[in-house]
């Protein structure tokens, strides 16, 4: 003899989770998911700031609160007949100027992302006797180690040839 149960479709309703107990659970699971996203967000865009020189007010990262705004400076020179680097003087001329405020602003923000081959080709451009190009950015930034103001350089090389 075999004992048959009988299930009511009362009972099986009542055991399944209701549709606001499903969204509850979804919505948790959203929120948890998007806290370990800015969990592990930080690490990635401290090592971003530090590897490629990133401005750390930019891209979500926290460190903003721990370092000031990085400020750009940037040099041109010519290289002499003896291979030693010489400051070129640029001419002012304004319609030059947004190409060298774009350069600043994306550069400050994306860091080492951002060439200046632009302002090379430029340069080029303006000075058809000029044959060498140095461009050297200096950007003052924390120093996570030492916690001082540091000023980290970065050259670039061109030439008029392309090579």
């Amino acid at each position: 003899m075999t004992l048959r149960t009988h299930h009511s479709p009362q009972a099986s309703r009542l055991s399944q989770p209701s549709r606001a107990t499903r969204a509850v659970r979804m919505k948790r699971r959203l929120v948890l998911g998007m806290l370990a996203a800015l969990l592990a967000w930080v690490p990635v865009h401290r090592w971003l700031v530090l590897r490629l020189d990133l401005n750390p007010w930019k891209f979500g990262g926290l460190a903003m609160y721990a370092a000031p705004a990085p400020k750009i400076g940037i040099g041109f020179y010519s290289t002499t007949g003896d291979g030693v680097l010489a400051p070129l003087e640029i001419p002012s001329r304004a319609e030059d100027q947004p190409l060298f405020l774009d350069f600043f602003a994306r550069r400050r923000h994306a860091g080492m992302l951002v060439r200046p081959d632009a302002l090379a080709a430029r340069i080029f451009a303006l000075d058809p006797s000029l044959q060498d190009l140095a461009i050297v950015i200096t950007r003052r930034s924390l120093d996570a180690e030492t916690a001082r103001v540091v000023a980290r350089r970065r050259g670039y090389r061109y030439r008029r040839d392309g090579g």
